[in-house]
């Protein structure tokens, strides 16, 4: 017995639940003016909106003495036609009322309207009519005009298009923050920032599977793998992607050619960018940072460098300039300058000459690049003659200045920092 009470209760009650939420109902009243006869009547009309945006009324009318009652369809819009079935309960004619009608919201639930109506005579008894109708209309709380399922009167967004999720104010809802609605995006969960279509799926321009305004690098080209900003990959981080990088695997820090090769400009090995001394010698033994592993005692002579004005020698400036490329290359060696002369003249006219000697080497090389702090200068005088000093050739020769290797600024620089 329970059982069947229940069934009956269900069977009963869900469909008028249904029935119940599908409403949404309105009240309009107004005054009917028949420009024909002259005449005014009130007219009372309760309607709904249906599923489909258009409202069914019934229409009661009365005009001294006289009632009638219509059936009304019309759209739900600013301006609506309208269609129906009127009978005179009196006389029991018949009439087909058309129109046109324009409503205005005026607050949440009234409005304003105004109909011009021409009412076709199907019984033969009675005439054509034209009229107008002047109101107002009223949605009660229970209808939901937008059938979003929120009521009007709840309802903040009160004209949501048909088939939009709205939330509990009803308006609608955008998850993806696509700027197309949830129930009409067909790609749901777009990425944040991707442009998309009125659909709401997103633009790929250029095919590499990165949406176009995720995409930093739009136009790549096609079968080109990409990063997840869209931007060809370059795996040995030389800023040549990898579909036109020719020597792949490049080392971090490499200088490299448009073809993502690596420059090695002075041939040791090393490559550029990674080479600490990028102007050593061809044919110079080289550690892992491209600079000499050793260095000949004494690597250069300079023979009789000054002229009778104490000036640079023109013919030497050129074989100076070579030097000093040379020691560019050396840039963690110290290299000493060591003045010698010959046997004429006293002892410390001989120091100033030797000193006169390496200053203006030491002055020369360092405007052309030579770092000053891998200088050490020494001023010998008359010692360690290389030639008799009884010849002019001979004392020539001795007035000379030497260029050895003498330390390693880099181990110079661990031993004070112990």
């Amino acid at each position: 017995m329970c059982a069947r009470v229940f069934l009956l209760i269900f069977v009963v009650f869900c469909p008028l639940e249904a029935f119940v939420k599908s409403l949404s109902p309105g009240l309009s009243a107004g005054i009917l003016n028949d420009t024909t006869s002259r005449k005014s009547a009130f007219a009372l009309s309760i309607e709904n909106q249906f599923e489909f945006p258009v409202n069914a009324s019934a229409e009661f009318q009365y005009s001294k003495g006289r009632y009638s009652l219509a059936l009304l369809l019309s759209p739900r819009f600013f301006v609506y036609p309208f269609l129906g079935l009127q009978r005179d309960l009196k006389d029991k004619g018949i009439f087909i009322p058309l129109g046109l009608g324009v409503r205005m919201r005026v607050s949440d639930g009234f409005s304003l309207q105004a109909e011009a109506r021409y009412n076709k005579a199907i019984s033969s008894w009675r005439n054509n009519s034209a009229g107008a109708l002047f109101g107002f209309s009223y949605d009660f709380p229970l209808s939901d005009e937008d059938r979003d399922g929120v009521k009007n009167a709840s309802d903040r967004c009160p004209r949501t298009p048909r088939y939009i999720k709205v939330d509990m104010y009803g308006c609608p809802l955008d998850s993806d923050g696509d700027g197309v609605f949830d129930g009409i995006d067909h790609c749901p969960n777009t990425p944040f920032a991707a442009f998309v279509d009125s659909l709401g799926c997103p633009f790929d321009s250029d095919s590499d599977g990165v949406y176009d305004g995720v995409d930093i690098c739009p136009g790549t080209p096609r079968t080109i793998n990409v990063d997840s900003v869209g931007c060809p990959i370059d795996s040995d981080k030389d800023n040549v992607p990898d579909f036109e990088d020719s020597c792949a695997n490049t080392p971090i820090g490499a200088t490299v050619d448009k073809f993502g090769c690596p420059r090695d400009s002075d041939f040791d090995g090393v490559f550029d960018g990674i080479d600490r001394c990028p102007m050593t010698p061809t044919g110079i033994e080289v550690d892992k940072y491209g600079c000499p592993l050793f260095l000949p005692v004494t690597f250069e002579v300079v023979y009789d460098p000054l002229d009778e004005f104490g000036n640079l020698k023109p013919a030497l400036l050129k074989s100076l300039d070579l030097l000093a490329k040379r020691i560019r290359a050396y840039p963690n060696r110290i290299i000493e300058l060591g003045g010698y002369t010959d046997s004429e003249g006293s002892a410390p006219y001989n120091i100033n000459r030797a000193k006169a000697m390496v200053n203006k080497i030491r002055d020369y090389i360092v405007s052309k690049g030579v770092l000053p702090e891998t200088l050490k200068l020494a001023y010998y005088g008359e010692v360690n003659f290389i030639a008799d000093n009884s010849t002019p050739q001979g004392r020539a020769k001795n007035r000379r200045v030497e260029f050895k290797f003498v330390g390693d600024t880099l181990n110079e620089k661990k031993t004070e920092g112990k």
